[in-house]
């Protein structure tokens, strides 16, 4: 009971603050905001599906403890102060509905003070709205997760709270090309080691040697056997651009990791600061890291 009362506690203090947010007209969404409305959405299809289930529990965990740690998340992404209010009321609105059925008194004060004329308990129950389903700003933000979590094992492994400078090296171009066909082969079943390097070869021509793509080959099949097949489906339908998702969540990145300073080099770059040749390790959605 006591955990309980500190968690609605902490609820009804971010519900407050959220709603002494100055209003925001609707402005244009970066990718945190993207990905916000489109977690939005699967929480509320969770709901839904779980309640229709009788599967109070499951409802309770996505309503409550599912949406608290999204808006923490979207909360710490972003510091644009107009479209930040306006999608964290847009997202409470959503929220005391999500909630209303299991914390009826405390969702319909909150309600009232957000200036709503009907009672919370015969407005309309939120629906999903699959155009705000995002699969591109989704992978994005876990795959900006992943390089912070590797940045971290590093500093913890030298000792180093604040460093000077994380570089961060991205896969070269040949990679990426050989991995968009790794994905299908994999996608489609049994891969056929032989067949794929062959296709790969005649993709890539005569530049990249053999024994480098075979290499190449053997470490990507092992990650996507490893995927989930929603991402090998999404990675084989989008161009994910590395540089773009990083180079904007470079400061996201810095405050996450305690540099001062966080640079992001394209494989190719031969102006890279590389010390210890750390590019030529990188790959797809693996960026190769520098850290003194």
């Amino acid at each position: 009971m006591a955990a309980m009362k500190k968690n609605l506690e902490r609820f009804c203090s971010l519900a407050e603050e959220i709603i002494a947010l100055p209003d925001a007209e609707k402005p244009s969404f970066a990718q945190p905001e993207r990905w916000m409305l489109s977690q939005l959405q699967h929480r509320t299809e969770a709901v839904t599906r779980a309640l229709d289930s009788f599967e109070t529990r499951k409802a309770v965990q996505h309503a409550f403890f599912g949406v608290m740690q999204d808006l923490r998340k979207y909360m710490k992404r972003t510091s644009r102060s107009g479209t930040r209010a306006h999608v964290l009321k847009r997202v409470l609105d959503v929220w005391l509905r999500l909630l209303a059925p299991f914390t009826p008194h405390i969702c319909e004060e909150l309600w009232s003070r957000m200036n709503k004329k009907e009672f919370i308990s015969v407005a309309p129950w939120p629906e999903v709205d699959k155009e705000l389903i995002d699969p591109g700003a989704e992978l994005a933000e876990s795959y900006i997760e992943r390089v912070i979590q590797d940045i971290g094992k590093i500093q913890k492994v030298m000792k180093i709270t604040h460093p000077e400078r994380v570089c961060l090296y991205l896969a070269q171009d040949w990679k990426w090309k050989a991995h968009k066909v790794a994905v299908e082969h994999v996608r489609a079943g049994k891969v056929d080691f032989g067949k794929l390097l062959h296709e790969i070869e005649e993709k890539l021509g005569p530049e990249i040697k053999k024994s480098d793509v075979s290499k190449y080959l053997q470490h990507a099949i092992r990650e996507l056997r490893g995927t989930p097949e929603h991402e090998l489906e999404l990675l084989s339908k989008i161009e994910f651009d590395e540089f773009r998702v990083l180079t904007e969540a470079s400061d996201f990145i810095r405050k996450q990791t305690g540099a001062r300073n966080i640079q992001i080099f394209r494989g190719d770059d031969q102006k890279r600061y590389d010390p210890q040749n750390r590019a030529r390790l990188a790959v797809p959605l693996r960026p190769a890291i520098f850290i003194e």
